[in-house]
């Protein structure tokens, strides 16, 4: 039980010993607080966009949640 304790705090002394590195983050390419646009999927800063009627859907939709007595468990076959 000492080697284990002795193990995770060499292992937590370590972590907290080098802090990591992130790279530097873009400033462009994708799109941050508004919808995207056409122009942005042609682009490719846009990943997807529901239209209905042409307008952009901008509430979210109706959402059903399943319980675990919905999910079946195993194929049936």
């Amino acid at each position: 039980m000492k080697r284990v304790g002795l193990a995770f705090l060499m292992l937590a002394a370590t972590a907290a010993a080098a802090p990591a590195a992130w790279p530097t983050l873009p400033i462009s390419g994708f799109v941050v607080g508004r919808l995207a646009t056409q122009d942005d999927l042609n682009k490719g800063d846009g990943v997807f966009r529901f239209d209905v009627d042409g307008k952009p859907i901008t509430k979210p939709t109706k959402t059903t949640a399943l319980t675990r007595s919905k999910i079946p468990l195993r194929d049936s076959r």
